[in-house]
């Protein structure tokens, strides 16, 4: 990569000028340096040819000057979250498992559990009362 190579060269010295970082840094020729100074690459101040710095228009973004440090790409954006129509159809579909899952009798609705533990408690309680002698 063009920027490792770069700052591997400015750490031994500084770069004087667009001349030196061209003779010295492989892979960079006129283009490339001019592409750079574009981005808002600056040796010492100085843009690459007399090519304007990049200067941006808020100030958010505004360029700085560095000693022949490339502009830094920010890393690829995280993958997109869902949405809300695919959260409500990713339920839907979860809901459709868990009703084909399911028995669809009327003793499991929980309407019907209060009656059925009623009728437990009369059969053990009938249960009961036949035993006894």
């Amino acid at each position: 990569m063009i920027a490792t190579r770069i700052t591997a060269d400015r750490a031994k010295a500084l770069f004087t000028d667009w001349e030196d970082l061209v003779s010295r840094v492989s892979g960079i020729g006129e283009k490339s340096a001019a592409k750079l100074s574009q981005a808002g690459l600056t040796v010492n101040g100085t843009s690459f040819e007399g090519t304007a710095p990049a200067v941006a228009s808020t100030p958010a973004k505004k360029a700085t000057t560095m000693a022949a440090t490339p502009a830094v790409e920010s890393p690829a954006a995280p993958p997109a979250k869902a949405t809300k129509a695919r959260k409500e159809s990713n339920n839907e579909k979860a809901a459709e498992k868990a009703t084909a899952a399911a028995p669809a009798s009327a003793a499991s609705t929980p309407e019907a559990k209060p009656a059925k533990r009623k009728e437990k408690r009369a059969k053990a309680g009938a249960a009961a009362s036949a035993a006894k002698p």
